[in-house]
């Protein structure tokens, strides 16, 4: 049998498809996402109202405003875009309204506080059950005040830390009920009575559970800071949250025999292991040591607790009120207790100041957080700490003032003014700067620094409507009218402003 030979041009072939390649590249040319991940050249999760790039970095999530439509598009452009702006989030259709920059605010993203307050109702079983009524106010604590009080997302300590603990300790819990329902009274008079019976609640409760000895310190402390927060952002002119503040220092020195008042103490050892054998601990200790280093500086007194008994090991991360600038904290801690030795003891001791101007200015932000706006924050302290020690300078050794400072404070109040305005507008950030921009106001006579600290107070507390931040501008601007009024030679001090109103300020 004869086979035909068949061409091997003729014979089928089977085709194989070939697999396309595909490279992966970078992200230099993606159109959508928000404007942050697109200069970093990072792929955008697009997540609204912030990406979680941004959200993981504490980054501003800037987004780009919407485009004026041009004459030269064609209608098949028009239609195109119409139905995009269409399948637009409401997120972009409200950033026009949202925010006055070219980024929506940080706190209106992340909080409730652009809607009207219905999520509490004084009309619901709420306000007649103690029980619904404190989930309202931990609804709006958690959703609310809690982003507002912490300068970085990434850390919210208010919310990681003392949420967990309240719900072991009914005590703690009833004061972050209090806490809330006093911010929700500054926003609208109509929670005013509301807030008078949890702080009544909340005293009364406390007062018994210490009789009982049913609070252990680290419960103790958490209860005695949350309190002393709460009075100073719905009071902050009285001494209630002083009170508190030396509850809490109490507290501290119960479970630490050999923690003391008053002398400088630059060991670790003053603190006793039981605050540092948790990270609640540990924070509330920190949380502690902020507000007696602030409360050293309006008060013209010398820290309850001195030393560095709250320094952690690794301050890489940014702390929820101070941002990276642990080391200026204790440098105007050693400097508010050369203040008091002076005016206690009138005595010659001036020999640190060199040291400590110097270690001011040499500090330096973490380069990893370098243009941010907690690296902005804390250099806002660093210059604020500058001017603090020049007003002591200035007090005891005013022939050491030109060596000290030889550039002048003016300086340093026109740095503050300067990088707080790098600070954005409604980011979390801005929840510090009180300190700074007072301790700048305080000394500010040019006009320029003037108009623009009173704008950034203005600013910063838009959206919050703290108290002390309202009775700190209060003061300023008695003084800058007194020192308009007055000859140069007449030295107008803040500090005697608020003695003349009987107030005890608090800065934090």
């Amino acid at each position: 049998m004869s086979t035909l030979a068949v061409p091997l041009e003729s014979s089928p072939q089977p085709q194989v498809t070939q697999r396309k390649s595909t490279k992966k590249g970078g992200y230099t040319r993606q159109r959508r996402g928000c404007l942050t991940c697109r200069q970093r050249k990072k792929k955008c999760d697009q997540g609204l109202p912030i990406c979680g790039h941004c959200s993981r970095l504490n980054l501003v999530c800037k987004h780009e405003k919407p485009r004026q439509l041009s004459s030269a598009w064609s209608e098949d452009a028009v239609e195109e875009d119409s139905g995009m702006s269409q399948a637009q989030p409401y997120w972009a259709s409200q950033r026009s309204i949202l925010s006055q920059s070219d980024h929506i605010s940080e706190v209106l993203r992340l909080t409730k506080i652009h809607e009207p307050l219905d999520l509490v109702r004084l009309d619901s079983p709420a306000g007649y059950d103690w029980s619904s009524s404190r989930r309202s106010m931990m609804r709006y604590y958690t959703s609310t005040l809690a982003i507002m009080l912490s300068a970085t997302a990434e850390n919210n300590c208010f919310l990681s830390v003392l949420l967990p603990m309240a719900f072991d300790c009914p005590a703690l819990l009833d004061a972050m009920a209090a806490w809330s329902s006093a911010h929700l009274a500054l926003r609208d008079p109509n929670f005013h009575d509301a807030s008078l019976q949890y702080r009544g609640r909340v005293l009364a409760n406390l007062s018994a559970a210490l009789q009982e000895g049913s609070l252990n310190g680290e419960m103790c402390l958490a209860v005695a800071m949350a309190m002393c927060s709460m009075e100073t952002i719905s009071d902050a002119t009285s001494s209630s949250w002083a009170h508190h503040l030396a509850g809490a220092a109490a507290a501290l020195q119960s479970k630490g025999s050999d923690m003391q008042v008053g002398p400088l103490q630059t060991s670790r050892s003053v603190l006793s292991d039981y605050w540092l054998k948790s990270v609640e601990r540990r924070w509330l200790v920190r949380n502690f040591a902020y507000h007696d280093i602030l409360m050293s500086v309006s008060l013209d007194r010398r820290p309850l607790i001195t030393g560095d008994y709250w320094m952690s090991a690794d301050d890489a991360m940014a702390d929820p009120y101070f941002a990276f600038a642990s080391r200026i904290m204790i440098l105007i801690s050693e400097i508010s207790v050369l203040n008091a030795d002076c005016a206690e003891y009138k005595a010659s001791i001036g020999g640190d100041l060199t040291l400590e101007e110097a270690d001011l200015r040499e500090w330096k932000c973490p380069a990893s957080s370098a243009n941010t706006p907690l690296a902005f924050l804390s250099e806002t302290y660093r210059s604020a700490g500058l001017i603090y020690l020049d007003r002591v300078v200035r007090q005891y050794f005013p022939q050491r003032a030109v060596e000290i400072l030889p550039e002048g404070i003016s300086v340093y109040v026109e740095s503050v003014c300067d990088v707080a305005q790098k600070v954005p507008e409604g980011s979390l950030a801005e929840c510090s700067l009180l300190f700074p921009l007072f301790i700048a106001g305080g000394e500010a006579k040019d006009v320029t620094h003037i108009e623009c600290l009173r704008n950034r107070l203005c600013t910063m507390n838009k959206w919050r409507q703290f108290r002390n931040v309202n009775a700190c501008r209060e003061v300023l601007e008695d003084v800058w009218k007194k020192r308009d009024e007055s000859s140069e030679t007449e030295r107008v001090d803040w500090r005697d402003i608020v003695r003349q109103r009987g107030w005890q300020l608090a800065l934090s």
